[in-house]
């Protein structure tokens, strides 16, 4: 899932992440899009936030997301 927040919420459950990795997101269907290469901000265990604005825009509920540490495909659900 991807939230609307001024900067975009994104659910991927058991990431493994820590804030400053980085993450290519391609295939995003919120408005507005979230594809791009970011440097993250971890909330918890299964969100991370990526400083896109995406307050006035509509929710998304796919990505696939990429991390530059190892390659993960995950369906946002």
């Amino acid at each position: 899932k991807i939230e609307k927040n001024d900067k975009a919420i994104i659910e991927f459950k058991n990431h493994g992440m820590k804030t400053g990795d980085k993450v290519m997101i391609t295939n995003s269907n919120s408005e507005p899009s979230v594809d791009g290469e970011y440097q993250i901000t971890v909330i918890n265990e299964n969100k991370f936030m990526i400083p896109v604005n995406t307050e006035e825009g509509k929710e998304g509920t796919d990505a696939e997301i990429y991390t530059t540490t190892s390659l993960n495909f995950n369906k946002i659900e």
